[in-house]
């Protein structure tokens, strides 16, 4: 533009500036537009289930779950063979936590994940076998395991003590669940 030629409108050649003010910090003329009042709508209420244990690790009379305490919980086996068993959640609704109480042993048993973000039925059982070998002193379990491999624990010609896996009843409190550890001779 020229100087002898006048703007066609003033608001034409008008430049905004961002900039802020000493009343709001912004420019007056900018606000975002008025939210809409709405109602908020509730939830419907979802019903709380207590968690509920994997088949394989619910106590039983035959345990599903073949595992000598005085062995490694690796060696420990369902009666059928899954590629990856160890792995599934100990629980129906995946936990991150569990507590397990036995009267065969001191103290309750934490079960915390090792690889997942819940706790597996590997997990239970390797707190389990910490639980029994921190019981137990280690002359012990070593005069019980010398001669007596897991699959002889259910001969009856063995003369030595087995402590065998019996599996997990319900829950006792909320959170807390009951061990139960067989002893066999």
């Amino acid at each position: 533009m020229y100087e002898d030629q006048a703007p066609h409108s003033s608001r034409q050649n008008q430049i905004y500036l961002w900039t802020p003010t000493q009343q709001t910090g912004y420019h007056q003329n900018i606000s975002p537009p008025p939210a809409p009042r709405l109602k908020p709508i509730p939830l419907p209420p979802t019903p709380y289930e207590n968690p509920r244990l994997h088949p394989l690790l619910t106590y039983a009379v035959r345990p599903k779950i073949a595992y000598n305490l005085q062995t490694s919980s690796l060696l420990a086996h369902p009666p059928y063979a899954r590629s990856r068993w160890t792995y599934e959640p100990a629980t129906s609704q995946p936990t991150p936590f569990m507590t397990l109480k036995c009267t065969m042993l001191p103290g309750d048993i934490s079960v915390f994940p090792s690889h997942y973000q819940y706790v597996t039925i590997r997990d239970v059982l390797s707190a389990v076998s910490d639980a029994y070998q921190g019981a137990v002193p280690a002359h012990a379990r070593e005069k019980e395991t010398r001669s007596v491999p897991n699959s002889l624990c259910h001969d009856s010609t063995v003369l030595s003590t087995c402590f065998m896996w019996a599996g997990i009843s319900d829950q006792i409190e909320p959170g807390v669940w009951l061990l139960h550890i067989e002893e066999l001779y």
